[in-house]
């Protein structure tokens, strides 16, 4: 008896005595339909296209083992040969999915009046000359005992959130539902552009699509769980009894769907929903999509703890490193009370202050002019559309709101100490008048504007923000520049002051009340409380011997030699396509940070350029929640920047997963995410300990990804940036690293910078280096797109104990 396998489960085994063979061919059979119908006769699993003269594969049913989703299709039989192939026409190894490539006598000529088709599918043979071989677009794998398992078809497979998803794998794991007769499952495309998986099940009694989705998730991956299942009555089928996977996209809209479930639900889970669309861009977050596959960074989640509170919800920024999708996170968000806000000091602070590990790390530098080492944003502000009352008192009100920008350093017998200063009366914001000056020296003007500016604080007095408009006439915008000492700020900052301006400026234009959201912990108080940390903080990591060779340089290297004056820069961008594979298809292939991906590059580019494996590294955090713990600085200025050393190695495979997965554990095996460095070396007493890190060698290369500058701006502002104005840091400084390699996400392209000096190295080797480390980046890229699951590593299982090798054999066998 031969039939198609949908027939399989219609025949009552009972009334076929006199049936001594069965086979089924034409599409898979389920398990446990082949083991029932294999005790009463002898069942042939049999596999072949039409264009190999039927079947080409036998397999003889045990109905005593115990199978898992699929059931093998044998051996070729006599005359014919079957090779697994990539894209290449290459053999893939055992347990590796290639396509299934049939040659022998058995293959048609082609097709008739369709030669192109012809050729396509029908190639020479690389393996017998003068034969050719059938290319079926059919997915298998050779098994450890000889035979072949086909897992879908090649044109069957998808992308979904970055990963391939075979449909196939997904229907033969329903099928292993007691409850669950025949299974479909498609691809649907919403409004937005988003591909959704949709499952089809039919089933003899009522059956939970809760339920249906747990069996799933025992053994698949979250990313192949389709949101959407509908329950039919019947199959539709084709004129050969497969099933129309047309006709069920054309009734899906009628179908029972739980689509919903994976919609926020409670008022948390909306409101979390619609902070993380705002923040990172996306049209629609479903509940149990990980913050990290949308492109979420460290930076980002300090954005989303800030809106969060301001909603009404209380967050910490590792929670959402622990809870990664809105249905956890909204298990462990509270309700941020009014009162809560009295936690934090709203009055103005005065009086002394505990250094921060980056303050007192900026004093040991011994820069050349302390007071020229800051940041700065400019804005262009189309002109007449500037209220200079309005942008005075809104300075006014961010001084006042803002502690650390009115800090005061001083140094006593080589002690450098902080102080918090009152709010002044004197103004920061001034109007500089450039509209008289010539249009041919315009540009110069408006540069020795900036200079005064950036030279213009005083540690000992403060405050260190100064806001300049400075006017150009004639109809041109005009620029409105900040200018703030980095021992008040970091990147983080920026936001909330830019922010806080925006608000203020606004509120005074309309003549009403300046009103800002309430101050959370201060910096002071942060400091304070890391100081009080300090003796807790675990030094064993960093103690750890550390050995690096120097960077090679063109020139010889000279003391003093490599300043902020013979500072020089190459800058490359990648496209928007590549710059969003590695914010969310690398990270999800790869369960990572994008941090972990960006580092993997830089490793492998290094590698090539100094031949070493190695590469001795300053890393920086936002540092803002690793150490202290029930504190919220989602809306403090003040540098609370962690910077930390790390000796980062490729291993032996340089293969780019294989680098990425190495780089991952050996980041995740740094404590508190860096922050501890910072304690131990500047704020910490023990002399021993200090000791000893004053000896480690200092890395030459300093890498610090910013994030996503789109997203980092308070959305309120309507000004544009207008390009960094230069001149931050006085150009006698020493600078602290050879290279500084800086990058930001800007209009969905990752530009990356490389800073160096003209005194050590030239500019073509610098731009050759670039140049191989966005070669390391696509090739990251690449490799992720031929994965069909995740690839993981000892810490996304810590409790289990496994090393990378171990692991990587659990789930090899897993996937069989």
């Amino acid at each position: 008896l031969t039939l198609p396998p949908v027939y399989s489960s219609t025949l009552d085994a009972g009334k076929l005595a006199s049936v001594r063979r069965v086979v089924s061919a034409g599409d898979h059979c389920r398990v446990e339909d082949a083991r029932r119908l294999a005790r009463t006769a002898d069942y042939y699993n049999s596999y072949g296209p039409t264009e190999t003269s039927v079947c080409v594969t036998h397999y003889k049913v045990d109905p005593e083992r115990a199978y898992g989703s699929r059931i093998p299709i044998g051996r070729p039989i006599t005359g014919t040969s079957i090779y697994l192939l990539d894209e290449r026409l290459h053999p893939v190894p055992e347990g590796v999915a290639g396509e299934i490539c049939v040659g022998g006598a058995g293959l048609a000529r082609g097709y008739l009046q369709r030669d192109g088709l012809t050729a396509e599918k029908f190639v020479p043979s690389p393996f017998a000359p003068g034969e050719r071989l059938y290319l079926t677009g059919d997915l298998g794998v050779w098994l450890p005992d000889g035979n072949l398992e086909v897992i879908g078809r090649r044109d069957n497979q998808v992308k979904i959130r970055g990963y391939r998803v075979e449909l196939g794998e997904i229907e033969s794991v329903l099928e292993q539902h007691p409850t669950v007769g025949e299974t479909a499952v498609i691809v649907r495309e919403d409004d937005f552009g988003n591909k959704r998986l949709a499952a089809y099940v039919t089933a003899a009694e009522t059956i939970d699509v809760e339920d249906l989705k747990t069996h799933l998730r025992a053994r698949l991956p979250e990313f192949m769980i389709p949101p959407s299942f509908a329950v039919l009555e019947r199959m539709p089928l084709t004129a050969n009894g497969k099933i129309d996977r047309k006709a069920l996209a054309a009734i899906v809209e009628n179908a029972q769907t739980s689509e919903a479930a994976v919609l926020p639900q409670t008022p948390t889970q909306q409101t979390l929903a619609r902070i993380w669309e705002e923040v990172l861009g996306v049209p629609r977050v479903g509940i149990h999509d990980n913050l990290f596959d949308l492109g979420g960074d460290s930076i980002l989640i300090i954005q989303i703890v800030s809106r969060a509170r301001e909603a009404g919800l209380k967050l910490a920024p590792n929670q959402l490193f622990d809870h990664q999708t809105i249905a956890e996170l909204a298990d462990v968000a509270v309700s941020a009370q009014p009162a809560e806000a009295a936690e934090a000091e709203q009055l103005a602070i005065e009086g002394p202050a505990d250094l921060a590990p980056m303050q007192a790390w900026f004093f040991v530098q011994g820069f050349a002019d302390p007071h020229h080492f800051n940041q700065s944003v400019c804005l262009e502000v189309p002109a007449g559309e500037f209220d200079a009352e309005a942008a005075d008192g809104a300075t006014r009100a961010v001084l006042a709101h803002h502690d650390a920008l009115r800090l005061t350093f001083t140094e006593r017998d080589g002690q450098w100490t902080a102080a918090y200063a009152p709010a002044g009366t004197e103004s920061a914001f001034d109007i500089v008048d450039l509209s008289g000056v010539p249009a041919d020296q315009q540009n110069a003007a408006v540069r020795a504007a900036v200079d005064r500016a950036q030279t213009g604080f005083d540690l000992a007095v403060g405050p260190l923000l100064t806001v300049r408009l400075l006017r150009l006439g004639d109809g041109q915008p005009s620029r409105l520049l900040f200018v703030a000492h980095h021992l008040a700020v970091d990147g983080v900052s920026w936001r909330i002051l830019l922010g806080d301006f925006s608000t203020a400026y606004a509120q005074i234009a309309r003549g009403d009340e300046v009103r800002l959201p309430a101050k959370t912990t201060s910096f002071r108080a942060w400091t304070a409380r890391l100081a009080e940390a300090a003796p807790g903080v675990a030094a064993g990591y960093w103690l750890a011997p550390v050995s690096a060779a120097l960077l090679p340089t063109d020139l010889p290297r000279a003391d003093g030699a490599n300043t902020v004056a013979s500072a020089r820069e190459v800058t490359r961008t990648l496209d928007a396509d590549t710059t969003a594979a590695l914010l969310q298809d690398v990270p999800r292939a790869y369960t990572t940070e994008i941090n972990d991906v960006l580092l993997a590059g830089l490793v492998m580019a290094f590698r090539e350029w100094t031949g070493s494996a190695e590469l001795l590294i300053d890393l920086e955090g936002h540092g803002r929640d690793e150490l202290v713990d029930y504190v919220d600085t989602s809306r403090t200025a003040g540098w609370f920047t962690s910077q930390f050393p790390v000796l980062l190695r490729t291993g032996d495979d340089a293969a780019p997963g294989a680098v990425l997965k190495s780089i991952k554990e050996q980041l995740r095996g740094v404590p508190q995410r860096g922050a501890g460095f910072g304690v131990l070396r500047y704020v910490s007493r023990d002399g021993a300990t200090i000791a000893r890190l004053e000896t480690r060698p200092a890395p030459e290369v300093l890498f610090n990804y910013f994030g996503q500058a789109g997203r980092v701006l308070a959305p309120e502002l309507q000004w544009a940036l207008a390009g960094p104005v230069g001149g931050d840091i006085s150009p006698r400084a020493v600078r602290p690293h050879l290279l500084e390699i800086n990058g930001m996400v800007d209009d969905g392209r990752l530009t990356i910078t490389w800073t160096f000096s003209e005194a050590f190295h030239l500019r073509g080797t610098i731009e050759s280096l670039a140049a191989r480390y966005e070669t390391a980046l696509r090739r990251l890229v690449d490799q992720c797109r031929t994965l069909t699951t995740p690839e993981y590593t000892p810490s996304d299982f810590p409790a289990a104990g496994l090393d990378q090798k171990s692991l990587d054999a659990l789930v090899a066998k897993l996937n069989r």
